[in-house]
C-alpha cells in the first residue's frame, strides 16, 4: 500500500525493508532466520543515510539485485 500510496506522488521517496526475527522469537523446533536487536538497528541506520545520501534510487523492483 505504501509503494502504491507513493506512485502517486511523484517526488517522494519511500520503501520497505523486511527485518528477521530476533533470536528470542525463534522456536527450537523450527529454526527460522534471525538476527540481534543490535545488527538490526545497525542495518536500518546505514540504509538510512544510504538513502539520505543519494538524492535519487535505482530503479529495480522485486526484490532484485544488480
Amino acid at each position: 500500500a505504501l509503494m502504491h500510496h507513493l506512485l502517486e506522488r511523484p517526488g517522494t521517496r519511500g520503501g520497505f525493508m523486511h527485518l528477521p526475527l530476533l533470536p528470542s522469537q525463534v522456536r527450537t523446533e523450527s529454526p527460522q532466520p534471525s538476527l540481534s536487536l543490535q545488527d538490526m538497528v545497525r542495518g536500518v541506520r546505514t540504509a538510512l543515510e544510504a538513502a539520505l545520501a543519494h538524492a535519487h534510487d535505482r530503479p529495480i523492483t522485486g526484490g532484485a539485485e544488480h
